[in-house]
């Protein structure tokens, strides 16, 4: 995969860079919605994440991981509902 450029957003749940760009290394894409693309990878402490990448509005050609969250947080907040 192309470089892409980790957001603070991405790191909202405390996840380093260095685990992101290793799930990213090995993601799956899952879908798109408008311009995200939606990913699942295995980081490298062996945790499945949910990503989502966009064109970058910063550098044109690129693109950003603007979200990086555990899966396991999406499956607590379904069985919460």
């Amino acid at each position: 995969m192309a470089e892409i450029r980790i957001t603070a957003t991405a790191r909202k749940h405390r996840i380093a860079q260095s685990r992101i760009i290793a799930a990213l290394n090995n993601a799956v894409h899952t879908g798109s919605i408008g311009d995200q693309e939606h990913f699942l990878g295995v980081d490298s402490l062996g945790v499945e994440l949910e990503l989502i990448i966009v064109p970058d509005d910063k550098r044109s050609g690129e693109y950003a991981c603007i979200h990086a969250m555990p899966t396991r947080y999406r499956n607590q907040q379904q069985e919460e509902e």
